[in-house]
């Protein structure tokens, strides 16, 4: 049974891991929206790359890149005292050192901040960055990976046995 089994540890591994890097995808990106309740968890998922294993790679790994999100994405709206945004679960006030958030729309109705209390130079502002976003909850991705990679490996090495046992006995 163990020559037929060969290679049947290392896929069942490949495929375990696999298992286990989608899922941390999907449960991680579940995670993220929890925590920042106007990211969408679709962009959340386009921003993460899966590199899968394979039998001859035994390693999957999962990354983030991305710049400082556009604030338009936080569900910003105007009030009386100034603009508020949805930044984690809170509605936050923006700005800085008493300077308001306000519209260009020759830029693309992107959200800007005065550089200084005087004159008249801007820089966009915006909001966290999902690779931020990411390192931020990097123990609870762990902790995801490890608890599925527990019930899948055992799965797919079971299944590799059964099939190595049916090879052995003659059944294909």
């Amino acid at each position: 049974m163990f020559r037929e089994l060969g290679e049947g540890v290392n896929r069942a591994a490949a495929r375990a891991l696999n298992d286990t890097i989608t899922t941390v995808r999907a449960v991680g990106a579940r995670e993220i929206k929890k925590n920042h309740r106007a990211l969408r968890i679709g962009d959340i998922k386009r921003s993460m790359k899966l590199g899968r294993a394979t039998r001859n790679l035994l390693s999957a790994r999962t990354t983030t890149s991305g710049k400082a999100q556009p604030l338009s994405r936080f569900r910003p709206r105007l009030f009386k005292v100034g603009t508020k945004a949805t930044i984690g679960n809170e509605r936050v006030l923006l700005g800085k050192a008493g300077r308001r958030v306000f519209i260009i729309p020759r830029y693309g109705n992107e959200y800007f901040i005065r550089k200084s209390d005087s004159g008249r130079r801007v820089r966009r502002f915006r909001g966290p960055s999902l690779p931020g976003v990411f390192r931020a909850q990097l123990d609870r991705f762990r902790a995801i990976a490890r608890d599925r990679w527990a019930v899948t490996f055992p799965n797919r090495m079971r299944f590799e046995i059964e099939k190595a046992q049916r090879k052995a006995r003659g059944g294909g």
